[in-house]
């Protein structure tokens, strides 16, 4: 019994170790908003960077914005891949995505803490693109 529940782990373990590889890299995104952005710059759609390295995702516009790099959860449903991370700078961004293949779909869901700055924002923008080639 004690055999079969090592072995068990092991196969686990070396399939979440796999997902974990095949999901690292750079993803050249679109950004769609949704129709019922409301706040202020939220209404135009952008091309992005995701990267996703070392259990990290950061995205070159985030980073430019001076969010800080997320912890990764990945777990498999299927054929699936499944992908979250938020991300603090400005407020939070949450990523929700799904890897088929080379394609990364999903959300960002975005909520600005303004401070002293006016009233909350909140954004939500679907998210499709692929695996960049490795340079």
């Amino acid at each position: 019994m004690k055999i079969k529940f090592a072995i068990a782990l092991l196969v686990l373990g070396a399939g979440c170790a796999f997902c974990g590889e095949t999901v690292q890299g750079s993803y050249a995104v679109e950004l769609t908003p949704s129709t019922d952005n409301t706040a202020k710059g939220t209404d135009k759609g952008y091309p992005d960077v995701i990267t996703i390295k070392d259990g990290k995702l950061t995205t070159e516009v985030s980073s430019k914005q001076g969010f800080k790099a997320g912890e990764c959860e990945v777990r498999v449903e299927g054929e699936k891949i499944k992908i979250t991370a938020t991300l603090a700078g400005r407020g939070k961004g949450r990523y929700e995505l799904e890897l088929q293949g080379d394609k990364l779909s999903g959300k960002l869901i975005w909520d600005c803490d303004p401070g002293s700055a006016g009233p909350a924002k909140h954004a939500e923008y679907s998210i499709a693109g692929k695996k960049k080639k490795a340079e």
